[in-house]
């Protein structure tokens, strides 16, 4: 049996393509952040992402990829995540939320991103935070859940 945990986090934001800085457009990310085994979790300190991005004329769908947990030592939380755009091509979104003890409630809410395209260019920025209007923080620990399943993956 093994033990695993799942969580969801929404953001919102704005993107710009490097190109047009002055052109901000929204920008939405809704995901599930599973994490299928605590005991490879303490090894790896990787969670499995998939939710849904909505970047406004640009893409709106399916995402996947992983976050890392780099809190101790490295005070960041990298996100690494694909998707397909409005156009057919592949993209990659990087980012992090850069953990700042001295300013904890803004860092931890914060992810800068870019987006890259499949030759891995940066093409575009993004900025997102989660929506402390709406209790974001409160609504992730509402939504922890623990996971167990006999012999397989959450």
């Amino acid at each position: 049996m093994k033990l695993g945990c799942l969580y969801r986090e929404t953001m919102s934001g704005t993107f710009y393509p490097l190109g047009a800085p002055s052109t901000e457009r929204p920008m939405r990310l809704s995901v599930n952040v599973r994490i299928p085994n605590v005991v490879d979790f303490v090894r790896e300190r990787r969670g499995i992402i998939d939710g849904q991005i909505a970047m406004d004329g640009f893409a709106e769908g399916p995402i996947d990829g992983t976050i890392r947990f780099g809190v101790l030592g490295e005070y960041r939380l990298p996100y690494e995540l694909g998707f397909t755009a409005d156009d057919g091509e592949e993209y990659r979104l990087r980012g992090q939320r850069n953990l700042n003890l001295l300013s904890l409630r803004d860092s931890v809410t914060t992810l800068v991103a870019s987006v890259y395209d499949k030759a891995g260019r940066e093409v575009m920025r993004a900025n997102l935070r989660l929506d402390e209007g709406r209790g974001e923080l409160k609504q992730i620990v509402r939504s922890f859940r623990l996971t167990y399943v006999a012999g397989g993956v959450a």
